[in-house]
């Protein structure tokens, strides 16, 4: 059975929802939804949402597995940070001290989550997003009100990275994700599918419809109408055309400025830019971005593609994919940046529910599994007794029938147990070897003996030069390797090897000129009992 999935961004314009469906290998969009927040003047921007989302499951109730929500990228603080060590236990451990020097607050006053960037040789590049702990209880507890209790709660702009997973952008190169919003724009850094970095800039199409009415001096409501229907950023000289160019160069600064920042960290240059936002309507925007930037510029399109079942894609394209981002959080967990606001006391708690069922489960289980374990024990201990004894009874008649009288007397009523056999069978071994071991030394000289008596018939270094190699003492039988100047000398050393007592059949053998003209040959002879 698929899983249902519900991703979701609350931004200061909207409610955006997308609804999908996970299968074991795919899935695919089944509905999206947007939900424009309203009496904005009345509630704040937590009620409003809270609001739109109350009102959206009493007119959809959607039943589903979990969900995931983005936070605005301008209610996250992002840093960057430089650690010289790369285990994620010693990162865990330091992340809260070290971002304590560069925040006003304590560790404990904030809730955060980071994303290791990259591993560089024994450092690590590690982006910090964090929020105050009061600012993101007061947004949980306004989402669960409205009927929402999200499992992962990240951020917009770092969700917008797990677009990458999809097909709907490069898998190689570096370029940017700009996500014009109301009332902010999000810069996303990527390189391939790997996230590099992130900022949130405080200019959106709120700031164009402002710079409209200011201009045109009408009503917001009638500036909101004028720039989607006739607003475009061009080089006319109209008070419309030139009151967006304003917002739109403020907006390029702003952009150029991160871009700098961007290059500075030694970043490779960016190769394009992806439009997406309700702002990326604007006509002339992508023009506008691709001369000043010099780069290409084209809308960002995650709806061509198989996943898709949605009938009015057009309207929807340029919204969706924060909504989209989110809902691949849980789609490719494993692939996609894994940060989420939502641990320690804000953990998910259907988790934690499920956690107890499990270890309730595993108890029960277990004292199962020990009490089987236990019946097993005692049966196969049984059965194991039987065998040992009948072994027991074996070897005993083994070792009575070869060694005779043991320990154990014949006719008596203890058995020989195989422990008592080995021993019986290691002292009459024992027994046997030193006899062996008496007569040998009766029958001929030890190895000491015969390499001393070898040193004796060796003649002097002054009548012969002579280097013994390979040696092998044998129970009767001696044979040695070596090298000498000429054959004489092996005759010699023969001769004086045969006046040695003990020494019989001297012979020589494999006598052969080496490289350097030395006379390589062998020598063996049998040793004669003494007594």
């Amino acid at each position: 059975m698929p899983q249902s999935l519900l991703g979701v961004d609350i931004g200061s314009y909207s409610v955006k929802i997308i609804h999908v469906e996970r299968g074991l290998s795919e899935f695919k969009i089944v509905n999206f939804f947007e939900l424009p927040l309203v009496a904005a003047e009345l509630l704040n921007h937590e009620q409003a949402g809270s609001a739109a989302l109350t009102k959206f499951f009493q007119d959809h109730p959607l039943k589903y597995d979990y969900a995931v929500m983005s936070l605005p990228g301008n209610l996250v603080a992002v840093r960057y940070l430089e650690l010289p060590f790369t285990k994620k236990q010693k990162i865990d451990s330091v992340i809260g001290l070290e971002l304590e020097e560069y925040v006003p607050f304590e560790s404990d006053q904030l809730t955060m989550d980071y994303h290791v960037i990259e591993r560089l040789g024994g450092l690590s590049r590690v982006l910090v997003a964090y929020l105050k702990v009061e600012t993101f209880k007061k947004n949980l507890a306004t989402l669960q009100a409205g009927g929402l209790d999200p499992r992962y709660i990240g951020v917009d702009s770092i969700d917008l990275s797990h677009l990458s997973q999809t097909n709907c952008l490069p898998t190689q190169g570096t370029y940017v994700l700009l996500d014009v919003g109301h009332s902010k724009t999000n810069l996303v850094f990527m390189r391939g599918n790997r996230l590099r970095a992130v900022r949130t800039l405080n200019v959106g199409g709120l700031h164009f419809t402002q710079s409209l009415q200011e201009a045109l001096q009408i009503p917001y409501a009638e500036a909101e109408e004028h720039k989607h229907s006739q607003g475009q950023i061009s080089d006319t000289t109209d008070a419309g055309s030139v009151a967006l160019k304003q917002v739109a160069m403020r907006l390029f600064h702003e952009v150029k400025q991160t871009l700098f920042a961007y290059y500075e960290r030694g970043e490779a240059p960016i190769d394009a830019l992806y439009l997406c936002g309700g702002g990326s309507r604007l006509a002339g925007i992508d023009q506008f971005f691709s001369n000043c930037l010099r780069v290409n510029v084209s809308p960002l399109d995650v709806l061509d593609d198989h996943y898709t079942h949605l009938s009015d894609r057009e309207t929807v394209r340029p919204i969706i994919p924060t909504a989209f981002g989110a809902a691949l959080r849980a789609i490719f967990p494993g692939k996609v940046v894994a940060l989420n606001f939502r641990q320690g006391d804000f953990a998910y708690k259907r988790d934690i529910e499920q956690l107890e069922g499990s270890f309730k489960k595993i108890g029960v289980l277990a004292a199962t599994v020990a009490f089987l374990a236990l019946v097993h024990f005692i049966s196969s201990y049984w059965i194991l007794s039987g065998r040992v004894e009948k072994l027991n009874k074996n070897v005993d008649k083994m070792v009575r029938n070869s060694l005779g009288d043991v320990a154990t007397p014949k006719g008596s009523s203890k058995i020989l147990t195989a422990s008592k056999a080995l021993t019986e069978l290691t002292n009459k071994t024992k027994t046997l070897k030193d006899k062996l071991a008496k007569m040998e030394n009766e029958q001929s000289m030890s190895a000491l003996e015969v390499l001393k008596k070898i040193s004796d018939a060796t003649p002097n270094r002054e009548e012969v030069t002579i280097d013994v190699g390979e040696l092998n003492i044998a129970s009767n039988r001696v044979s040695f390797k070596g090298k000498t100047t000429s054959y004489d000398a092996v005759a010699k050393i023969q001769a004086n090897l045969q006046k040695q007592p003990g020494f019989q059949n001297v012979t020589t053998g494999d006598q052969k000129k080496g490289i350097n003209d030395e006379i390589n040959f062998t020598i063996s002879f049998d040793l004669a009992a003494t007594n």
